[in-house]
């Protein structure tokens, strides 16, 4: 984790705090949070990763996409599943746009919406 967080120091020095690269960062930490279940702050990286994303790339980037799923994921794991089947739909509907329906990411989103839909049907 300590070499994520000097990344980030790093790319925000020589890039900026809103720069791609940084939020590639924030995906990153976002990404071991989640693994060791930090899930707050996990959620909370992933939002800044998106929030740079839609600044500096375009709110229907593949980028924009991949934090939509990421924040999704987080979600679920908290046990949020409207708010992960949002998050999950929004990330379909970018790649389903820009890539294609048969491309790998766009499959993951939609799979991500069919297990979250199952998580809500059951007791």
């Amino acid at each position: 984790m300590e070499e994520y967080s000097i990344a980030l120091a790093i790319r925000e020095e020589v890039f900026g705090k809103t720069h791609a690269l940084t939020s590639d960062s924030h995906t990153e930490i976002g990404k071991l949070l989640t693994e060791v279940q930090d899930f707050e702050e996990a959620e909370s990286r992933h939002r800044k990763a998106l929030r740079i994303r839609e600044t500096v790339i375009n709110r229907e980037s593949p980028e924009a996409a991949e934090s939509h799923y990421w924040i999704g994921y987080v979600l679920n794991q908290k046990g949020d599943y409207s708010g992960a089947l949002k998050a999950h739909k929004k990330a379909f509907a970018i790649r389903s746009k820009i890539l294609s329906k048969k491309h790998p990411d766009t499959k993951a989103s939609l799979r991500s919406i069919r297990a979250n839909e199952n998580c809500q049907r059951e007791p």
